[in-house]
């Protein structure tokens, strides 16, 4: 005689047997998926994560390219009229992807800062994504923070050579210092 009354063995198993769907969850809606895969914006052979980057890079792309003064993001992107003839390529297309997460006036407002100060691609994608996730992000070098470095590099050498001396390591840092800088000095006269 069969009972089909639920029992805990049978409940806790049933639990235990649905999969939960494994990796990042979707970040466009299907329709949207479809639409793009139609007009063939994506190849078949790319990877997911690769298909949603060029979304991304697409969505900044059409902002930046339809903006009043494109001009301005040329650190971003190359004049229009190169684009169209295809005789230029985009030199920082991982930025312009990040941009991308954004929503249209954050893009611009973005996109703007980056071409001001001209990020290299790591620090500009570093900066956006801490600011997309709520992050702080590394503050500019500032006298506090190099020597909160510094600091910092010393105790840890200190603590792995105890027996040297304090003035000694002083010195070193100092020389260290007086180096770089007169090889900065350099690199500007030339």
């Amino acid at each position: 005689m069969e009972n089909n009354q639920p029992t805990i063995e049978n409940s806790i198993s049933e639990k235990f047997s649905e999969k939960r769907k494994r990796g990042r969850p979707r970040a466009f809606e299907p329709w949207f998926e479809e639409f793009v895969d139609k007009f063939q914006l994506t190849k078949k052979t790319d990877t997911e994560r690769s298909n949603l980057n060029k979304k991304y890079f697409q969505t900044a792309f059409g902002v930046l390219l339809n903006a009043p003064n494109p001009e301005r993001f040329a650190y971003l992107l190359p004049p229009k009229d190169e684009i169209i003839a295809g005789t230029k390529k985009i030199p920082r297309h991982t930025i312009v992807a990040e941009l991308g997460h954004l929503d249209d006036d954050d893009i611009l407002e973005w996109a703007e800062i980056i071409c001001e100060e001209k990020w290299p691609t790591k620090e500009a994608i570093h900066r956006l994504r801490s600011w997309r996730l709520g992050r702080n992000p590394v503050p500019c070098g500032d006298r506090e923070s190099l020597a909160l470095h510094l600091g910092r590099a010393i105790d840890c050498y200190w603590s792995i050579h105890s027996a040297d001396d304090w003035q000694q390591i002083t010195r070193a840092a100092l020389e260290i210092v007086t180096i770089a800088h007169q090889e900065e000095k350099e690199d500007d006269n030339d």
